[in-house]
């Protein structure tokens, strides 16, 4: 495994969900370990989900461009990937952002000093098998020295696996996104596309349609009512006019629940 160059010379190895993206090594002189450079990853392709190694992004791209300050030990949400931040839970689920094949990733970006945008598609061994670059797109609302860019990804050019997203601009890298897992049905998710007749925060609605996919399901409908009721005095209430109806709630997440960068979108 040490000598593995591609996917087709990866074995299986022995591994707990609790590891996901940290060096497997059960011994000094035993067992199986991730060379420098690789980490854990769960193989989707194995119907058990086993584990193998899998190269990691080059550089730690958080730490290296965001600088986050060792004293506080701390991770936020924006400084490192989810699985890095969870690293002293006792607990940890492994996620991926779910989409299906047929779905196409709209993505908006606002910037300033860096010009045109490149999304670099990485497949689960980081290989880069994609290069979209942005579209600048003009609008009077965008002050400056802001620009808006956008980038379309049409998941059925790539197939299903997991993968992941880097933007770069000058050939550095800016960010970096968490698994993304593209199958061809996913039933138990939903797709949430979503628009505005206004302009929000960071979120500029005008000729961009973004969308989301989430896992989801609707609760058993329950009987509800709205009704007016008639005081003629305390505790003589009567009920003039009632309507019935069902109320079926909608809820988000599996038996895990969403990681934090879910819950934020």
């Amino acid at each position: 495994m040490i000598a593995a160059k591609s996917a087709a010379d990866l074995n299986i190895v022995f591994g707990t969900a609790q590891m996901v993206g940290q060096t497997f090594d059960v011994g000094v002189t035993i067992g199986y370990s991730c060379k420098e450079g690789y980490a854990l990853q769960k193989d989707l392709n194995d119907p058990n989900f086993g584990f193998i190694c899998v190269k990691t992004i080059p550089g730690n791209l958080c730490e290296d461009n965001i600088g986050i300050n060792k004293k506080y030990h701390f991770k936020g949400i924006y400084d490192d990937r989810f699985e890095a931040r969870i690293e002293r839970y006792s607990s940890k689920a492994i996620y991926y952002q779910k989409w299906q094949l047929s779905d196409i990733i709209h993505l908006q970006f606002l910037s300033v000093g860096y010009g045109a945008l490149t999304l670099q598609i990485f497949d689960c061994m980081q290989n880069q098998i994609a290069l979209i670059p942005s579209t600048i797109v003009a609008d009077r609302s965008v002050q400056n020295p802001y620009i808006k860019q956008h980038i379309s990804v049409d998941l059925s050019i790539y197939g299903t696996g997991i993968y992941q997203f880097v933007i770069s601009a000058n050939n550095k890298y800016l960010l970096i996104s968490e698994w993304q897992q593209v199958s061809s049905d996913l039933p138990e998710t939903a797709l949430i596309e979503y628009y505005h007749s206004r302009n929000k925060p960071d979120a500029y609605f005008k000729e961009w349609r973004p969308a989301m996919r989430v896992e989801t399901f609707f609760a058993k409908p329950t009987p509800e009512s709205i009704s007016e009721n008639y005081e003629d005095e305390p505790g003589d209430s009567e009920i003039i006019h009632s309507d019935e109806y069902l109320k079926q709630k909608m809820v988000f997440g599996d038996g895990y629940g969403l990681p934090d960068f879910m819950l934020k979108k």
